[in-house]
């Protein structure tokens, strides 16, 4: 897309997370509510067939989304799974105000919103030794073997990205689950998997035991 298409396509992606209000949606709901949009502006998408086919794309949007994440347009918040709603209504509907503070209150925390690190120490090497254990484990089979229902895997998903940040952890997404004869599903499929970054042993020491973490606050 050119830059004026991605700046539109973005303020498309942004209009609908902003019309669905405090409960948002995920990704694969965005490109399927995106893609039917033509019914109601066939006009728009008429003239930008290269716009629409690019919004039909789970990729496609997921990079919309997080470069309007990047930008605080629009915040992840969730329980059961990722969900995205706009600015105004994170400060509005997720969010808690301490003296003059504000912040959105999630599993690591203290009631004063500062970071608990021995708790995030805790989670961050719970993950941590499920992915060594298990080289290119699925985001589905991570929380099903692991974490569900006990922990939400919006927590969950929250703390791989600390480990990610961090260059200890790399993901890999496959939008292409259809094409290999999984496509009786409503909605687009994707796959997430997860696996050790090459050169983590210079970040991590000990990882059977305490490992060396930084914890960042958030």
């Amino acid at each position: 897309l050119s830059t004026d298409m991605r700046e539109l396509a973005r303020r498309i992606v942004l209009g609908v997370i902003d019309v669905l209000g405090p409960l948002g949606a995920s990704i694969l709901e965005l490109t399927t509510l995106v893609s039917k949009l033509p019914v109601y502006a066939p006009q728009v998408f008429a003239a930008y067939p290269d716009l629409y086919n690019a919004l039909c794309s789970p990729h496609t949007v997921r990079t919309l989304v997080l470069d309007l994440v990047a930008t605080q347009q629009a915040f992840v918040v969730g329980s059961n799974d990722r969900r995205y709603v706009s600015s105004p209504t994170y400060y509005a509907h997720w969010t808690l105000q301490l003296n003059d503070s504000v912040f959105g209150p999630r599993l690591g925390q203290n009631l004063s919103g500062s970071t608990n690190t021995t708790l995030t120490a805790g989670i961050l090497t719970s993950v941590l030794s499920r992915i060594f254990h298990n080289p290119s484990i699925s985001q589905s089979s991570l929380m099903r073997r692991y974490f569900a229902p006990y922990v939400s895997k919006y927590e969950v998903l929250h703390y791989v990205d600390v480990l990610m940040e961090m260059g200890v952890v790399r993901e890999e997404v496959d939008d292409d689950v259809e094409a290999r004869g999984f496509g009786d599903a409503p909605y687009p499929m994707q796959v997430t998997y997860y696996r050790l970054a090459s050169g983590y042993r210079h970040l991590l020491t000990g990882i059977g035991g305490a490992p060396d973490i930084d914890i960042p606050n958030f």
